[in-house]
């Protein structure tokens, strides 16, 4: 009974901020405790539903488990598929490929990398690293045409593709990103 308790709390689908460990873990541990309970399962007038309680906590768990593990599949697929950095709302690397396949011919690429990040990230923390990261892609995204793509690429380095650019003009505008970040 107390394996089929844990199932029960456990959502049908795990979200995408959930860990997706607690989806095989509580029912799990449902299927562990059911099992338990079946080898140990006392004789007597209860010994019928015991068995059949243990039994049904057994194929919901693992029903529930086959259940996590596509779900754990399905976000996996969608995150290699992403095109979209989930920090800063810019395109990616994979993102940028795709926009500048067709249109490569008279366009001009920059690439930024922020100096020291990783010393930022380990003496100021994560989180300002991040809202660093946000706060960069904000400024880069604010100079540029509407025609140009802004994109993170890595951790800490950024893209810009210009189409129709000559490399002199590509030149003057990473001068004046840089200068805008520094």
């Amino acid at each position: 009974l107390i394996g089929l308790a844990a199932f029960v709390g456990v959502p049908h689908r795990a979200s995408r901020r959930s860990r997706p460990a607690m989806s095989y873990l509580v029912p799990g541990g449902a299927v562990l405790t059911a099992a338990v309970v079946l080898a140990v399962s006392p004789t007597g007038p209860f010994q019928g539903l015991t068995t059949a309680m243990a039994l049904l906590a057994i194929a919901l768990g693992t029903l529930r488990m086959v259940q996590a593990l596509r779900d754990v599949e399905s976000l996996g697929r969608e995150l290699s598929n992403a095109q979209i950095d989930a920090l800063t709302g810019l395109p990616n690397l994979r993102a940028l490929r795709t926009i500048s396949q067709s249109r490569l011919e008279g366009a001009s690429i920059i690439v930024l990398n922020i100096s020291s990040f990783a010393d930022l990230n380990i003496s100021m923390g994560h989180e300002a690293g991040d809202r660093l990261l946000q706060l960069v892609a904000e400024r880069l995204k604010s100079r540029l045409r509407d025609r140009d793509q802004l994109a993170r690429i890595a951790g800490d380095t950024f893209a810009v593709f210009l189409p129709h650019t000559t490399t002199a003009s590509a030149a003057t505008v990473a001068e004046g990103l840089i200068s805008l970040v520094e």
